[in-house]
């Protein structure tokens, strides 16, 4: 499903689910605005106060008709992307 970062922050792009650890191609940050292409969640590393909530990110782009495949699974914390609303929907995002 495509989801749109509706929060303030940027949200990284990252080779696992836990923000310390590498980010994606040279250090691939989204902005708000932009979406990101996620099939599923996990319980991954804590973010300061914000939790451990991850989507697992297959393509990204500016806008919906614009998202590219990357050549391999990243992660994006949930919280940055869209509050963890596609994790609190009911149905929601399924875990991985």
């Amino acid at each position: 499903m495509a989801i749109q970062l509706v929060t303030s922050h940027g949200a990284g792009v990252y080779l696992r689910d836990d923000a310390g650890c590498a980010k994606y191609g040279n250090g691939l940050t989204l902005s708000p605005g932009q979406f990101i292409q996620a099939d599923c969640w996990v319980s991954g590393g804590n973010v300061g106060n914000d939790g451990d909530v991850w989507y697992r990110s297959e393509e990204v782009g500016a806008t919906v008709s614009d998202l590219f495949p990357l050549d391999r699974v990243t992660w994006t914390f949930a919280p940055y992307v869209d509050g963890a609303l596609r994790f609190h929907m009911t149905p929601g995002m399924p875990h991985c």
